[in-house]
């Protein structure tokens, strides 16, 4: 019981923040020490509940929804502004155009999400998210910029 109340004590602070980040350290802490001191458990299973955990914060992790920041392994950021099963919509600066652009699913579940500003300025709900990044194609410099000041109304 020791390993569940050291994920669920861990686990919520880390909630709020960006897990791309912090998977190692929850996956570190699950685990719990391996020294003899420790009061870990011999239960087999205690490595299946902790997979188990670790799978389902993964899964949460890749779920993009509209109105949120992703951000490309290139580091071109843009704003999720339509999702179906097979393919999203991101609206992103391209040669300092804005403009939208169609994704695959999978292209869209590898990007990080990268709400980062929330915590500076609370989030516009996705609505008006969606919609100021539409009406602003056209001209934008900085991608990461145009994205935040969609989402969070930041310049």
């Amino acid at each position: 019981m020791l390993l569940n109340k050291k994920v669920s004590v861990w686990i919520v602070p880390l909630l709020n923040l960006n897990f791309n980040f912090h998977l190692p350290i929850i996956k570190l802490l699950a685990m719990g020490s391996n020294n003899s001191t420790s009061n870990s458990s011999n239960d087999p299973n205690v490595g299946k509940r902790v997979n188990d955990v670790l799978s389902s914060l993964t899964d949460l992790i890749k779920k993009v929804s509209l109105g949120d920041i992703i951000q490309f392994s290139n580091g071109l950021c843009g704003i999720v502004t339509s999702l179906t099963n097979s393919a999203c919509t991101v609206a992103t600066t391209v040669g300092g155009v804005v403009q939208e652009i169609d994704i695959n699913q999978t292209g869209c579940e590898k990007a990080r999400i990268y709400n980062k500003f929330d915590y500076e300025s609370e989030p516009y709900n996705w609505n008006k998210v969606v919609k100021l990044a539409r009406e602003s194609i056209g001209n934008y410099e900085n991608s990461l910029d145009f994205a935040k000041r969609c989402r969070n109304g930041l310049n």
